[in-house]
């Protein structure tokens, strides 16, 4: 009896080490798995902030919201002049994330156009904690008092010229350049708008789908310009336009844009076209958009302006921008 019993001890001994490897080793892999679950959840966080998608960017995707998919296309910018309004999500989050390229923080000068109609809301825009670069059109009701609102705060302003697009019938009073102008008639009015804001710093065309895609139209800009040394910034309206190019054979300082953020006249869809540009501009280390003076716009940079310290990229002047592009060989 007493033998038996110190086997069944040893036997039951032995069971329990049994249970107890067991038990260990499934701790292990179950330990192991979880581990392995969460670093594949973290990975996809940080590698794919920028991929994956949200209700705003499935919306996106879709060509039955009018926004642009691939936005740094040149031959798909538009010229951003109509606000067309869209149903969609009301609350969009910014993305945010130190990410950086190639070891180059991505910039990025944003222009805000079509300033002279509204003093208030270029005095909302003035103070923004962002840097911003405005385009003042001539002859509006506020263009002085632009101008010299942007003068107070140290905010570049350039030039938006009024130029003829596509869609205008030659004369129709739109524009101050366009077809049918002699060359001379084209610089006395170019020199005359200038004139109007003595501080502009250069000049980027309003509109002007057609002026900029024909040389002879754009030439006598640009060489007023070259005369004063004054910069010239494409809104590359139409991608088929040659005034960035023109520029640049002409030694003048150059930059172009890469995009219209507001073409849908909604914070939400502002800010998810934002959110486009930056994950697609990654690779280019800088980057130009254009806005404008619009209320929604306006709310937008507001809340770009307070989560700056989150967004993934440095804002910068279009002067900044010259240098930056020149330093890095990015122009052109």
């Amino acid at each position: 009896m007493s033998r038996q019993l110190r086997h069944l001890r040893t036997k039951q001994k032995g069971d329990n080490i049994k249970t107890a490897v067991f038990l260990l080793c499934a701790a292990v892999v179950l330990s192991f798995v979880c581990c392995y679950c969460c670093g594949v959840s973290l990975s996809g966080k940080l590698s794919d902030i920028f991929s994956k998608s949200d209700t705003v960017n499935t919306k996106m995707a879709s060509p039955k919201n009018g926004i642009v998919a691939s936005p740094l296309s040149e031959d798909k910018l538009t010229s951003g002049d109509k606000d067309t309004k869209h149903a969609g999500p009301q609350k969009v989050t910014l993305i945010s994330n130190d990410v950086k390229s190639e070891g180059h923080v991505l910039s990025v000068a944003i222009i805000v156009d079509d300033g002279g109609s509204s003093i208030q809301l270029a005095q909302e825009v003035a103070e923004l904690k962002i840097p911003t670069t405005w385009a003042v059109i001539p002859y509006m009701s506020h263009s002085k008092e632009t101008a010299e609102l942007a003068s107070q705060h140290g905010i570049p302003l350039l030039l938006h010229l009024p130029m003829q697009a596509i869609t205008d019938k030659d004369g129709n009073g739109q524009y101050l350049v366009g077809r049918g102008m002699s060359a001379e008639e084209i610089r006395r009015v170019t020199v005359k708008a200038l004139d109007t804001i003595p501080s502009a710093i250069g000049l980027n065309n309003h509109r002007g789908s057609l002026s900029t895609a024909d040389s002879k139209i754009i030439k006598p800009v640009l060489e007023e310009l070259k005369s004063r040394d004054l910069m010239f910034v494409d809104s590359r309206t139409i991608g088929k336009s040659i005034a960035y190019r023109d520029a640049k054979k002409a030694k003048i300082k150059a930059l172009k844009n890469n995009g219209f953020l507001d073409n849908i006249a909604e914070v939400w869809a502002i800010e998810a076209q934002f959110k486009t540009f930056v994950r697609s501009a990654a690779k280019n280390r800088s980057m130009i958009l254009i806005c404008h003076f619009r209320p929604d716009t306006v709310k937008f940079l507001k809340k770009l302006s307070n989560e700056m310290n989150g967004i993934p990229a440095r804002f910068v002047t279009i002067p900044e921008m010259f240098e930056i592009q020149s330093e890095n060989n990015l122009v052109e």
